[in-house]
């Protein structure tokens, strides 16, 4: 049995005598005769709260039959006007925050109510001080469960680009700042904050077990933060989304553990692919340099937006990550395009038979 609801995003009105509209988007507007009512009346009895049969029973009241009642439900159902459900629609005050949400992913044809309360139940990891704007779609999302780490202290240079901090947050925690705010944001929330820093793979494994997604956003240091994350999330089978940030672009990407190819296969072959690479690792190692984050408020909200869209679209949609890319979007143009590929590698000594082990890369980043 399924419970009929009309998507709440679509509005439904008379157009001209005999006919009604559904929609007023460019991409979704359908009109649809109905010169005595009936299908006007038929989307009216699609709230959520009956089954189909009832809605069809109602409609044989008014003299429409099973095969056309039945007909039009089905053509509904298949242009995504109308969503069903397994059980009857009842809206909550939790459901009410969150409409918007639904609404969402009504839209895109998907159980909406059963994504929403995944979101709710899946705890998330999220590692780096930049992983703040992070934190606040999560939170937006009804993402319950989170783990926050970060050894750093809010500072006034933060301030130009992360909104979650204000000039008397300057000097705290920026975990514990964090975890403040998503506790105030979601109701129920249960958040775990870690001022610490990650050093070795076992602390970092330590603090993801159990999470369902990790988040890097932390780059230092350099190349060797991120072959932390990767190992114990590769150890611990939980994917893991990596961010990194320049001044005119962004760049993401997706390590999904046994069926990507991870971290270290990317710098394996990249080392391969370029004679310079290993010279640069060493001296970006080397230098032990401090830059200022080349970023304004408007591109880290670009990066970290398109990110998570990235990331919902990867937990809705399971199949769709290839994975093995680093994707990159150009703040001027929002082009979003490859600009790395890789493949697996067997030998890899991450995610592989480890005979790569003796690699000269590792000898420059070396993780315990």
């Amino acid at each position: 049995m399924e419970f009929l609801r009309t998507r709440r995003d679509l509005p439904i009105y008379p157009w001209c005598e005999g006919l009604i509209r559904i929609g007023a988007d460019d991409t979704e507007v359908w009109e649809i005769p109905d010169p005595e009512g009936h299908w006007q009346h038929l989307l009216g009895l699609c709230d959520g709260t009956r089954a189909d049969s009832a809605i069809i029973a109602a409609m044989a009241a008014m003299g429409v039959t099973t095969e056309e009642a039945q007909g039009a439900l089905t053509q509904l159902r298949e242009a995504g006007i109308v969503v069903a459900l397994n059980a009857p629609y009842t809206e909550s005050a939790d459901d009410e925050r969150v409409r918007g949400n639904l609404a969402y992913f009504w839209a895109d044809h998907l159980d909406a109510l059963a994504i929403q309360r995944h979101l709710e139940t899946m705890t998330i990891t999220v590692i780096g001080g930049g992983g703040s704007h992070f934190l606040m779609h999560l939170a937006a999302l009804g993402v319950r469960q989170v783990r926050i780490v970060d050894y750093d202290r809010v500072d006034a240079s933060n301030l130009n680009r992360q909104w979650m901090y204000d000039v008397q947050h300057i000097g705290r925690a920026k975990a514990e700042m964090a975890s403040e705010y998503v506790a105030r944001r979601v109701a129920g929330a249960a958040v775990q904050a870690f001022n610490q820093k990650l050093e070795r793979v076992a602390d970092v494994q330590a603090i993801i077990r159990g999470s369902d997604w990790v988040f890097c956003a932390a780059d230092e240091p350099p190349y060797r933060m991120q072959r932390l994350v990767n190992r114990a999330s590769i150890a611990e089978n939980i994917p893991c989304i990596y961010a990194f940030s320049q001044r005119q672009s962004g760049r993401m990407m997706e390590v999904i553990p046994g069926v990507t190819g991870c971290v270290d296969c990317l710098l394996v072959t990249n080392d391969g692919r370029s004679p310079s690479f290993r010279q640069l690792v060493a001296s970006l190692v080397g230098s032990h340099f401090q830059p200022d984050t080349p970023l304004i408020s408007p591109t880290l909200g670009l990066m970290t937006s398109w990110i998570m869209k990235r990331w919902v679209d990867l937990v809705t949609q399971p199949n769709l990550s290839r994975g093995n890319a680093v994707l990159r979007l150009d703040f001027p143009t929002l082009a979003v395009a490859p600009v790395s590929t890789w493949a697996r590698r067997l030998d890899c000594v991450t995610c592989g038979d480890q005979s790569n082990a003796d690699h000269a890369l590792w000898q420059l980043l070396p993780i315990a």
